[in-house]
């Protein structure tokens, strides 16, 4: 059994941990601590996050990193955790990149749709990890509309 809670400052250390674990970049993860979602298990050890890069009134998500212990059901509930939060943060759209294929049929699951490339919003470029992910070799671009996964 995980429970899912917001990050805190305090979380920082331990997330640095778990991301280079994962070899995912750690860039801007300090100066948004507080966009974090954590997957922890009963003895508080991380199974899972899930960030956002704010940029205006939409979000970039970042950092999906979940254990092997972690089943689909649990990251959906992660999901739902940052789609609500994100409405919270008045965000009304969510972007996330990809060169994972075998990650569409999860992330449809979750509300994403393949949007293509030039439908980004330019702000997308404001962010260094927007600009780091835009780079990635047969990157897949998908958006979801919170208003319609929040009900």
């Amino acid at each position: 059994m995980f429970m899912v809670r917001r990050a805190e400052q305090s979380d920082l250390a331990k997330l640095y941990l778990f991301l280079d674990k994962a070899g995912i970049s750690t860039k801007g993860v300090g100066e948004n601590i507080d966009y974090f979602v954590l997957l922890e298990d009963q003895g508080g050890n991380l199974a899972g996050t899930l960030g956002i890069e704010p940029i205006n009134s939409f979000g970039l998500l970042r950092s999906l990193v979940v254990t092997s212990e972690v089943k689909e059901e649990d990251v959906l509930i992660l999901f739902q955790h940052v789609y609500k939060f994100s409405l919270e943060k008045e965000l009304s759209t969510l972007y996330l990149v990809t060169n994972k294929e075998k990650s569409i049929p999860l992330l449809n699951w979750v509300g994403f749709r393949q949007i293509p490339r030039g439908k980004l919003p330019s702000e997308f470029e404001k962010s260094a990890v927007g600009r780091e992910l835009k780079q990635l070799e047969h990157a897949i671009y998908m958006e979801t509309n919170l208003k319609e996964q929040v009900k």
